[in-house]
């Protein structure tokens, strides 16, 4: 947020710096402010259709009263576009460009995820049968799959053939509430082999605090003591290989998918984990192809 602050105070001085004077930019507000006057109605309209169970004749009446007059003003508003109502279309598409890449992209590493992975049960079966070498500590995977196990788990035993003698699954997962309280926010399920999973509840408005969050579940006896010193946290960094056939298009929106990937907030600072204790693992992963039939 606060680099985002600085961009959008700089993207200002960059607008008035450009249009000069007020004067200038009554076309560009113009557009703007009834532009999201018809995006609000559109956007109440499915609200109060999905949410409070509106019928749809009441939605047509006044959704359809209001878009109306709001649609009015965006074609009075739009004949102005050459003469500075380009600036908030413009910024609006980029923006709109920038949220799709992210949503496709996420969809796509999700696919690959699943088509990769291991289940986590199969996986601490095979390791029961064919035990890897056990070393003292704690090691701590941060994943976003429940029942898969994580690339990085795998990329680490297949490379390293080591395991610690514990080994929490630890998945945050943020809920609609702006505070989740401390009796509700953690849920522990013991796995065998020393693999325990760990699922942490936040609110929206908090930050997450690894170490904090494991000392949390120690004092209400979820875990056994933490050593943040014998602790090891493990981290992947996934980026999604282009198909050879996806060159514009899909192809344009997971690169810059890959692009906000690389240049997104350090996850070392975001979850306050002590730099010296992280270790991070890259991984490459291929879409899966889905050939119709």
């Amino acid at each position: 947020m606060p680099t985002l602050n600085w961009l959008l105070m700089a993207a200002t001085l960059a607008i008035v710096l450009g249009f000069k004077s007020s004067a200038s930019l009554a076309a560009a507000f113009g557009l703007a402010v009834s532009t999201t006057m018809a995006i609000t109605t559109i956007l109440f309209a499915a609200l109060a259709r999905l949410r409070y169970g509106w019928g749809i004749g009441h939605v047509a009446l006044v959704c359809g009263t209001l878009l109306f007059i709001d649609v009015a003003f965006v074609g009075a508003n739009a004949l102005k576009f050459s003469d500075g109502g380009w600036l908030p279309a413009s910024l609006g598409c980029l923006v709109f460009l920038l949220m799709a890449s992210w949503r496709f992209g996420r969809t796509q590493l999700a696919a690959a995820r699943r088509g990769s992975g291991m289940g986590l049960a199969t996986l601490i079966e095979n390791l029961s049968t064919s035990p890897p070498h056990r070393v003292g500590g704690t090691a701590v995977f941060l994943t976003e799959q429940l029942h898969e196990a994580p690339s990085v788990l795998m990329h680490h035993l297949k490379h390293n053939q080591v395991l610690h003698e514990r080994v929490i699954m630890l998945t945050l997962m943020t809920t609609d509430a702006p505070r989740v309280p401390d009796e509700e926010r953690l849920h522990v399920e013991p796995l065998g082999m020393g693999f325990v999973r760990l699922i942490v509840h936040l609110g929206f408005m908090e930050s997450p605090d690894v170490p904090e969050l494991l000392q949390l579940a120690v004092k209400q006896g979820l875990i056994d003591d933490v050593d943040l010193m014998q602790t090891s946290f493990y981290m992947g960094k996934e980026t999604l290989a282009l198909p050879r056939d996806w060159l514009v298009g899909r192809g344009l929106l997971l690169r810059i998918f890959n692009w906000l990937r690389k240049n997104e907030l350090d996850a070392t600072s975001h979850f306050n984990i002590p730099a010296n204790r992280v270790l991070e693992l890259g991984a490459r992963l291929f879409i899966p192809v889905h050939r119709q039939k």
